[in-house]
C-alpha cells in the first residue's frame, strides 16, 4: 500500500462482530483502513456510522 493510502472498509452487519469491527475502525485503530459505512438489510435507527445498503455499497 502507498504512504498516505487508507484501504476503505465497509462492514457487513452491526451484530455482535460487525459492530466491534465498525468501532475499531472508526476509532482509527485499524492501521490503514477507514470505515467506509455499514451495510444492512433494513435501516437501524441510532447507528452512529453511515448506513449503506449493498447496491450503494458496490458504487463506491
Amino acid at each position: 500500500m502507498a504512504t498516505g493510502s487508507m484501504y476503505r472498509v465497509g462492514v457487513l452487519g452491526h451484530g455482535a462482530i460487525g459492530s466491534v469491527v465498525a468501532e475499531q475502525l472508526a476509532a482509527g485503530t485499524v492501521h490503514g483502513a477507514q470505515l467506509e459505512g455499514v451495510i444492512l438489510r433494513r435501516p437501524q435507527a441510532g447507528l452512529e456510522h453511515e448506513q449503506l445498503s449493498w447496491e450503494a455499497a458496490l458504487e463506491r
